[in-house]
């Protein structure tokens, strides 16, 4: 039991407390004991006492301990200390043990582990106070010892991160690990203050680990290892990578009449999107709409080149209309691809991207490579060309200002969706102004379905993506 001592108790100690802890009063001889704390952890100790007493007749006598994390020596101990009041055995011992949860010859409280401690064994006997010499002990100190290990596994954008921690402790403690990461920050208060924090996904002994997606490509990242135990927090040393740099050839052989580039015009990488491009235009921009598009006079029914000859009503240019329906009819003049990368590069003819729907192996994925780009791995399946591949994006299109990503959210498919430009115009009934292009849905509802459509159309004046094939 706890006790706080009165002001006239004070008092009493302080003049009736000897050093050498004897008191010889009238009918009894007593003196008090300070033993040497026991069973001593990081949170727990129990305080040990005796007494000796010689008397005439009974006498009333209670036992405990003053203690204090801050006293230095037996006075500031009996004007600042805590009083714990013990049970006198038969013997004339006493003690009491801090334990974390109470119970019989207790004390509920946990002690701080690393800590010194003041304490002095006393006893009130007919209301006088003897007290015996003050002494010490400290708690044991929880040793922590956590390491940042090198990543592993790492690749274009995903890596492994992997830490130690050793923990010596006679007590079952509750510890919690993480990392911290970023592509910015290289010192530790910039990671803690800045960096992205990632848990750990699994752990084996002492050592633990998590896994990375989604990292920048060809970039330096800062990572430490960071653990809590018992409420205070450790963080290893900063180390670093560096995600790998792709080198891939820039035209693929799928054993076609044509070869395809690995990404797309204006990207650098197969999972990049690149850039948006209304057909027969060479420029990216910011809004793709009849208003903006190069090739009419501000409306669908005001084209100025690519008007069938029977559409004469959509034909705003100089005499009659062009009936041109391929970049191949202008000498690719008007071909982003051609103009932008040169040599025999231009943007494929819808037969084209035909023969690499039927004679390739599509393979959808929700995830290129922990990139979180969606798209789909096209692989050769004629004999010698097997190992050879290609990605093509999900990059969805462009209409006006918005990105539309996935285009049959509306009809209750919701998943994202690639558009490629063709090189042809098709022949359509309907008012001219659209041209031919590869579009394909991956479905995740459906065990990521590809649903492909080779005769898909777009408006000419919409922004999508060009994959460029070339001789």
């Amino acid at each position: 039991m706890k006790r706080t001592f009165p002001v006239l108790l004070i008092l009493i100690l302080s003049f009736s407390c000897a050093k050498e802890a004897k008191d010889e009063i009238k009918d009894y001889t007593a003196e008090v004991v300070t033993l040497n704390v026991t069973n001593i952890t990081e949170f727990k100790a129990t305080l040990n006492g005796s007494i000796s007493v010689k008397a005439k007749k009974p006498l009333n006598i209670k036992v405990g301990f003053l203690f204090s994390d801050k006293a230095t020596c037996l006075d500031e101990l009996k004007a600042y200390g805590e009083y714990y009041e013990s049970m006198l055995l038969e013997d004339g011992s006493f003690k009491s043990s801090f334990v974390p949860f109470g119970g019989k010859s207790t004390i509920e409280r946990r002690l701080k582990d690393g800590t010194k401690y003041y304490y002095a064994a006393f006893a009130t006997i007919d209301e006088q106070v003897i007290c015996g010499e003050m002494k010490t002990f400290s708690t044991l100190s929880i040793m922590v010892s956590l390491s940042t290990i090198e990543a592993t596994e790492v690749t274009e954008f995903t890596a492994q991160l992997n830490g130690n921690l050793h923990v010596q402790s006679t007590e079952a403690l509750q510890r919690d690990s993480w990392f911290i990461y970023s592509d910015t920050d290289s010192t530790l208060i910039g990671l803690i203050l800045k960096g992205i924090k990632v848990e750990t996904i699994g752990s084996k002994g002492e050592s633990f680990y998590a896994r990375l997606s989604k990292l920048p490509y060809k970039s330096k990242i800062y990572y430490v290892a960071a653990s809590m135990v018992n409420g205070k927090s450790f963080y290893g040393k900063v180390k670093s990578f560096s995600t790998i740099e792709l080198r891939l050839p820039e035209s693929v052989d799928l054993g076609l009449s044509v070869k395809w580039r690995n990404w797309n015009l204006g990207a650098n990488l197969p999972n990049e999107y690149g850039d948006y491009y209304a057909w027969g235009e060479t420029s990216p921009k910011d809004n793709y709409s009849w208003d903006t598009y190069k090739w009419c006079n501000g409306s669908r029914s005001c084209l100025t080149k690519y008007c069938p000859a029977n559409k004469a009503d959509y034909w705003d240019g100089a005499e009659n209309p062009d009936d041109k329906k391929a970049y191949s009819d202008y000498d690719y003049a008007d071909d982003a691809a051609r103009v932008i990368l040169g040599g025999e590069w231009r943007t494929p003819t819808l037969d084209e991207w035909k023969e690499l729907l039927d004679s390739c192996r599509w393979t959808a994925t929700i995830d290129y490579k922990g990139s979180g780009i969606a798209g789909c791995f096209v692989t050769g399946r004629k004999a010698g060309y097997e190992d050879n591949s290609i990605f093509l994006p999900c990059a969805g299109y462009r209409n006006g200002i918005r990105f539309v990503y996935k285009y049959y959210q509306a009809s209750g498919l919701d998943g994202p969706e690639g558009h490629y430009w063709a090189s042809d115009v098709i022949n359509y009934s309907g008012p001219p102004g659209v041209a031919s292009c590869m579009r394909f849905l991956i479905d995740p509802t459906n065990s990521v379905s590809i649903r492909l459509k080779e005769r898909g159309l777009q408006e000419y004046c919409l922004g999508l993506p060009i994959r460029p094939v070339t001789e």
